[in-house]
């Protein structure tokens, strides 16, 4: 069976999903889908904190996913549904191949400490150490052979060694071609040969005298293999089923277990709680009354921590990092409401302004005066609110054939950029520095984007080093600000023409330096189709600062 996939590497199997790392324009995430069924059972189960996976071992007995990534230098572990990740400190610097001995409790991979190596270690992470280090090259296709003690990897030829006795031997005299990946099951031993993109196999109890078997020859190399039968997959006792840990349990050996976290989170006897003024860099995502809250510290899928808003349609968004508030415009109702983050997975917001709202498309919070910079494109100006007294100022009003579409507050600078639409019929958009007073109005960048439908607009606030200059960093990138061509707006339902926004906030680690980060996204600023305002009474409060 060939399955439809784009690029992938690194393939396990349990006896119902496939799992494999799959890399597509330059995103890598870790799948997995049922063989009866691929197209419909296909799912992600990682896309966050990913740089460079490797290879896949499924701890089929504790229902655990382990996996090696070679730029953050880390072994990781998931649950097979990916819903909970956290990551092994086993002295890894740049972990591939890794390998399981579920029975034994016992994991194995390839390494580089300014030399190859290969490494063992607990499946906890604990008690990591160099197995083999006379490599002549980084090893490639660990495999095990558990019954009989062998452990087979690629060093320019086959090479086995015996876990019992730490000695090893070469299962060719000579090299052969290009073997790459190994899978070994009973009497015989498999591997990919990459000269001609073919898996090969050989009896491995008579060795170089036996003769070599051309199993399949592909098209391309193949990067990995693995043999699934019942047979390897015995039902043996499972330490985890009496444990009591409240989030993840790894086994380590045949009787012990050990609990672990989750990032964010520290171990107290057997339960998980939250580290104290933890503040993670995350990403909110939003569209439609629908949010995502994306831990960019830590492991995991989005689209596990999708929370429904009871808001009508998202089309603007600012973070407040003085009370951990975003702050949400409701382009359905016309009214502006707010949830604090430790209230979003919940998705209940609490009404903030309601009257004189007509098209809010972007909005930003500046922590030194607390107030929230609003850019209305329906009245064509920029409004500020005091957070602290909810009193409401008029700042600046553009002219008729000018439309505001995203704004970035500098308060260190005591300005503010604006992106507005100058020319809606030839696509024209400049970029202004406007004071925070409204004065002081200046031109910077003009730009004819007909050609070009997706310019990104950047500007960064750094942080300064003293404690009392508490700036936040900001990033904003608007993109696709044009009005589509006619024939794309037919491929495009009402849905897809509402804009997504997202945003960022972390604290930085040390305690005087308490700054929020945030990334503002708004795309697609097509127009869309007039909505019935409804009715809701005022009575908006806003959060208590913190």
């Amino acid at each position: 069976m060939r399955l439809n996939t784009t690029k992938a590497h690194g393939v396990s199997y349990d006896g119902t999903y496939v799992y494999w790392v799959q890399t597509e324009q330059g995103h890598q995430a870790i799948m997995r889908a049922q063989l009866d069924d691929f197209a419909k059972t296909k799912q992600v189960l990682v896309s966050i904190g990913l740089e460079d996976p490797g290879d896949i071992a499924i701890d089929w007995l504790g229902g655990h996913l382990y996996f090696s990534d070679v730029e953050r230098g880390a072994i990781s572990v998931c649950r097979t549904d990916g819903s909970m990740c956290t990551n092994l400190h086993t002295n890894a610097k740049q972990p591939r191949f890794v390998t399981l001995d579920v029975k034994n409790g016992t994991m194995y991979w390839a390494d580089w400490h300014h030399r190859p190596l290969i490494m063992m270690a607990r499946m906890d992470g604990s008690q990591p150490e160099v197995l083999i280090d006379s490599l002549h090259t980084f090893a490639t296709g660990l495999a095990l052979d558990i019954p009989n003690g062998r452990l087979y990897y690629v060093d320019k030829t086959i090479k086995v060694f015996k876990l019992d006795s730490r000695q090893g031997y070469s299962l060719f005299e000579e090299p052969f071609h290009h073997p790459y990946a190994i899978a070994v099951f009973e009497n015989t031993i498999f591997w990919s040969d990459w000269t001609s993109n073919s898996i090969q196999t050989i009896d491995k109890l008579h060795g170089p005298s036996s003769k070599r078997s051309m199993l399949i020859t592909l098209d391309t190399p193949i990067y990995d293999m693995h043999i699934y039968h019942p047979v390897l997959y015995a039902n043996i006792h499972n330490p985890c089923a009496n444990a009591t840990c409240s989030h993840l349990c790894l086994r380590v050996t045949n009787t012990t277990v050990t609990c672990a976290c989750p990032t964010g989170m520290v171990l107290h006897g057997n339960n998980c709680e939250l580290k104290e003024d933890y503040h993670p860099l995350y990403l909110v995502v939003g569209g439609g009354s629908f949010f995502s809250r994306l831990d960019y510290n830590s492991l995991g899928n989005p689209e596990v921590h999708t929370t429904h808003f009871d808001i009508g349609r998202v089309q603007a968004m600012a973070y407040d990092n003085t009370r951990d508030t975003l702050y949400i415009y409701d382009g359905q109702r016309k009214t502006i409401n707010y949830i604090n983050m430790s209230d979003f997975t919940l998705g209940i917001t609490h009404l903030f302004l309601l009257k004189g709202l007509e098209d809010i498309v972007d909005m930003d919070y500046d922590y030194v005066t607390d107030s929230l910079y609003l850019v209305d494109a329906g009245r064509h100006f920029i409004e500020v609110v005091s957070l602290r007294t909810q009193q409401r100022a008029l700042l600046f009003r553009f002219a008729e054939d000018e439309t505001p579409v995203s704004i970035c507050v500098m308060p260190d600078y005591g300005k503010m950029l604006v992106a507005i639409m100058v020319n809606e019929e030839n696509k024209i958009f400049c970029i202004d520095s406007i004071g925070l007073d409204g004065q002081d109005r200046e031109h910077l960048i003009r730009t004819d984007i007909r050609d070009n439908k997706k310019k990104q607009l950047l500007s960064v606030n750094s942080d300064d080093a003293s404690s009392d200059n508490k700036e936040k960093q900001l990033l904003s990138v608007s993109s696709d600000f044009i009005s589509l061509e006619e024939e794309e707006k037919e491929n495009i339902s009402n849905d897809n023409k509402k804009k997504q926004l997202l945003s960022v906030n972390s604290d930085d680690a040390s305690s005087d330096n308490k700054e929020k980060q945030l990334l503002s996204v708004s795309s697609d600023f097509i127009s869309l189709e007039e909505e019935e305002k409804e009715n809701i009474s005022n009575g908006g409060q806003i959060p208590e600062k913190t």
